[in-house]
């Protein structure tokens, strides 16, 4: 990274953390809201499990970045992404 594109990269970086932080914050907020106090602790577990996971995937796409192009990383993911999507909407069509 040239040192000219260090102040805009840092800029854009917290802003993306803001609004990153903002979504996550209204989301709890609207799923506590609809949750009675016995089955809050249950959906924070499975909120944060799956917080988990995008975070191991994130770790894996890291040190796949030594062995494969990151396009070629991003189109893999997209795919991954894509099919799990897919499954869900499949899944939960309702009967």
């Amino acid at each position: 990274m040239s040192a000219a594109a260090i102040a805009p990269f840092l800029a854009v970086s917290m802003l993306a953390g803001a609004t990153q932080g903002g979504a996550r914050t209204g989301g709890m907020r609207t799923l506590l809201a609809r949750t009675g106090p016995a089955d809050r602790a249950g959906l924070l577990s499975t909120v944060f499990l799956f917080y988990s996971s995008a975070a191991i995937l994130s770790l894996v796409a890291g040190r796949l970045t030594t062995t494969f192009s990151l396009m070629k990383i991003a189109r893999r993911l997209r795919r991954l992404v894509l099919i799990g999507v897919a499954r869900v909407l499949v899944i939960a069509r309702p009967a």
